[in-house]
């Protein structure tokens, strides 16, 4: 079984916020197999809460201070 993975600690972070509270970077994933990557990508993040880019969060960031 391959995991695909991210920042220390940020999918535990996640999974404790209600959904649509966190952004999950999409650009900062890494995994040894890029079809396990694409899946968590588009299978296992959107049920953690939205996706983007590394971009697309500092933008939110932005717009909310």
């Amino acid at each position: 079984m391959s995991i695909t993975t991210l920042a220390p600690n940020t999918a535990l972070v996640v999974i404790d916020l209600p959904k649509g509270i966190a952004t999950l970077p999409t650009d900062a994933t890494t995994d040894a197999r890029a079809e396990a990557r694409a899946g968590s990508i588009a299978n296992v993040f959107p049920r953690l809460g939205e996706t983007g880019t590394t971009r697309d969060i500092n933008a939110k960031l932005e717009a909310h201070r």
